[in-house]
């Protein structure tokens, strides 16, 4: 358990937790999980969801206390420099007579200046109430299934389970860790068909394909949640393993150009030895017109550079890797006099990127092995078919797929800039729907209004809008008589049979050409 005094403006946030826990009780029809399972995690999420929400309005109101750190807009700190060292010790005085001052008062005079905030402080407090009713209530309904499930145990000793919470950072989009004894499992909040069906997918062209054997995540799947095996990061111990290692990512890219697949970068991936998993398939199909083999986001491709270095995020030049993309609102010092706010690349190194004795490996050194595994799945697809095309009919028959207006990242920034003091002293959020409003390109009037109504409604909430359409026949999922080709698009099925089709030798070699450009273009940025 974190100790609430290192989250920011921990002291005054902690006065809510007790509020959500006590709601967070009410809530549980019955308590057995939320009983015996340690609460430190739960309460650590909901205090780091609250201070995401109000510290950059807290640091602003102390910042006032003393004009030599006077607040900058986001705007201001992104064009300057980024935060200045400590150069003035770790005194608390000044933090503790701002901590005083807004007990004192009960937040009567915050929330009142800024209106906005208390009522999103709630809507925090209430997701997480919503989200640890669930994992909590699923935890006692499933664990015994789990059990037997995962592990071949009848039933599961109560005092062997603990529980951490992950991303945060991430506006909803949460995962419960459990651990029972020495096994983990990740709890998704989400209805996980997709990954369900994509992992017998995997079992049925290991057994048809023959040969090297990709890894399938087993997931025990409900209808609106789900459990799945915990991946865990490891280093090849030979040579071989990581050979095998690009070779299988190789027959991954195979499928994934079959489902023109994007956003498989490499935070949704993970390097466990010889074995490349995808854990996040939100975007196993795409759904945009326009796409290439580059667009899966797994070859090495659409470098920038970062402190005189070619950095890549994307899935096999994860070893480039060594800060995060964008830049985040990071507060150091905290809870003291000498509290500074910025922006910074963070420190970051991909779960995807392959060891071997401690060193990173390079995959331009492998590029063989990937386009062997890549032809290995496209000769066989291209055979069978009809075959492979039953197979899919079959397992993703009512399978939602994620559809995509906007990117993740243009949410965040949204958010981020939502969030930002001058926004929350009004009394609506205006501000919000004229960003929304401006920079979404779908010409029906009718639709766009839906769905800016439908991203206004979930941002509000500070959850990152989701839409979901099913796969075979492309009709959202919220909003009823909507297909996708209602936008211009294909229906993500019509579009794999297309693509299964269209599968030949002179489109194989053209593959192998843009994967061989890419790796030598990596090889040229790392070896001039």
């Amino acid at each position: 358990m974190r100790d609430f005094k290192t989250v920011p403006f921990g002291e005054l946030l902690e006065s809510f937790v007790p509020a959500g826990e006590e709601t967070l009780a009410k809530k549980m029809k019955s308590g057995f999980m939320y009983e015996t399972a340690a609460l430190g995690g739960a309460k650590d999420l909901l205090r780091e969801m609250l201070a995401l929400v109000s510290r950059a309005v807290l640091f602003y109101e102390f910042s006032a206390l003393n004009p030599q750190y006077k607040y900058r807009s986001a705007f201001d700190r992104f064009l300057g420099d980024d935060r200045e060292d400590d150069q003035t010790g770790v005194s608390r005085e000044q933090y503790n007579r701002f901590i005083q001052g807004m007990l004192n008062r009960g937040n009567i005079d915050l929330f009142n200046k800024y209106p906005l905030l208390a009522g999103l402080m709630k809507e925090t407090a209430i997701l997480w109430v919503d989200f640890m009713a669930g994992f909590f209530s699923a935890l006692e309904r499933d664990r015994h299934e789990i059990a037997g499930f995962f592990f071949n145990q009848q039933r599961v000793d109560n005092s062997s389970i603990s529980v951490s919470f992950e991303d945060a950072t991430n506006f909803g989009n949460f995962t419960g860790i459990v651990t029972f004894a020495n096994h983990k499992l990740v709890y998704k909040p989400r209805n996980i068909d997709i990954e369900n069906s994509f992992d017998q997918l995997i079992q049925w062209l290991n057994n048809s394909v023959g040969g090297v054997q990709l890894k399938a995540v087993k997931v025990l799947n409900r209808k609106d949640y789900g459990w799945a095996e915990f991946v865990q990061h490891r280093p090849c111990e030979t040579e071989e393993q990581v050979k095998n290692f690009y070779l299988k990512s190789g027959m991954l890219l195979g499928i994934l150009y079959i489902f023109s697949s994007i956003d498989m970068h490499n935070g949704n991936l993970i390097a466990c030895g010889e074995h490349p998993v995808l854990t996040d398939l939100e975007g196993l199909v795409g759904t945009n017109n326009q796409w290439d083999i580059l667009s899966t986001n797994m070859l090495p491709a659409h470098f920038i550079q970062r402190n005189g270095n070619y950095v890549s995020y994307n899935t096999l030049a994860a070893e480039t890797v060594t800060e995060k993309y964008y830049k985040d609102m990071v507060l150091s010092n905290i809870n003291t006099d000498a509290m500074r706010m910025g922006f910074e690349y963070l420190p970051d190194s991909p779960k995807s990127v392959v060891k071997l004795n401690g060193d990173r490996v390079f995959s331009y050194q492998y590029s063989d092995q990937v386009l062997e595994g890549f032809t290995l799945v496209y000769a066989w697809i291209m055979d069978h078919s009809d075959e492979f095309l039953d197979r899919i009919r079959q397992l993703f028959k009512g399978d939602k797929v994620r559809f995509f207006f906007r990117s993740v990242a243009f949410y965040i920034s949204i958010l981020y800039r939502f969030l930002q003091p001058a926004n929350l002293k009004e009394t609506n959020k205006n501000g919000l729907w004229e960003q929304l409003a401006g920079e979404l390109a779908v010409s029906d009037p009718a639709i766009k209004n839906s769905v800016i109504n439908y991203e206004y409604e979930s941002l509000g909430r500070l959850v990152i809008p989701r839409f979901y359409i099913n796969l075979m026949d492309g009709k959202f999922e919220s909003f009823e008589g909507l297909s996708v080709t209602d936008l211009g698009r294909n229906v993500p099925y019509n579009r794999i049979e297309k693509k299964v089709r269209h599968l030949s030798r002179d489109d194989l070699i053209k593959q192998h050409g843009v994967m061989q450009n890419a790796f030598n273009a990596y090889r040229n940025y790392y070896k001039g």
